[in-house]
């Protein structure tokens, strides 16, 4: 009897032992899923978190270039509009010096004997308005009688050196003006400084 008891209570402490040692790898094997789950959803947060700070880097370095390149062309425009101003001020400085009342003089008059050949023609003559006293006695001296005549000399305020010739009741307009020589040349050389500018 005490046999079977002993028996019973070694099958019990077994079954015992067994149960609990079942137990306790369940809960181990619960635990360590658990673990890998809690390991898993970490690693694929850290995994996102990653690729979004790395898409936003990705951004950012797109953002700072296409700004970086817009400020370089802004400061090529600027440049390019700079120069192209400064150079027209220099034309416009330098035509305006190279105006003179004589060569102006001389410039209506072979102008007037060329264009006006027409009996009917009338001349207009627009100059500025400081310099109208100065040269409209000369150029109405030189012109001679029939010239004379069709001639009118008019004086402009906001015109500051050059010319502008009418013709033929307005059918040819000739511009001599200082803002019109400086445009002309502009226009001749702007293309040329602007590829110089490209390099």
């Amino acid at each position: 009897m005490a046999e079977e008891l002993q028996g019973l209570l070694n099958r019990i402490q077994e079954d015992g032992l067994r149960k609990s040692e079942e137990e306790r790898n369940r809960i181990v094997s619960e635990a360590e899923a658990k673990a890998a789950r809690i390991v898993a959803e970490a690693q694929a947060k850290a995994d996102k978190m990653i690729k979004e700070a790395e898409e936003s880097v990705k951004a950012m370095e797109a953002k700072s270039e296409a700004a970086i390149r817009q400020s370089a062309r802004d400061i090529q425009i600027a440049l390019r509009s700079e120069m192209q101003e400064r150079l027209r001020n220099v034309v416009k400085h330098c035509a305006g010096q190279a105006l003179t009342a004589e060569m102006m003089a001389g410039l209506i008059l072979e102008m007037a004997r060329s264009y006006a050949a027409n009996p009917a023609d009338k001349i207009e003559v627009l100059l500025p308005a400081a310099t109208v006293k100065y040269l409209e006695d000369g150029i109405l001296a030189g012109l001679g009688d029939d010239l004379r005549a069709r001639t009118q000399i008019l004086g402009e305020t906001e015109m500051n050196s050059g010319l502008q010739l009418g013709f033929r009741d307005g059918d040819v307009f000739l511009d001599f003006t200082d803002e019109a020589l400086a445009d002309l040349l502009c226009a001749y050389v702007g293309p040329k400084l602007a590829a110089i500018l490209k390099g």
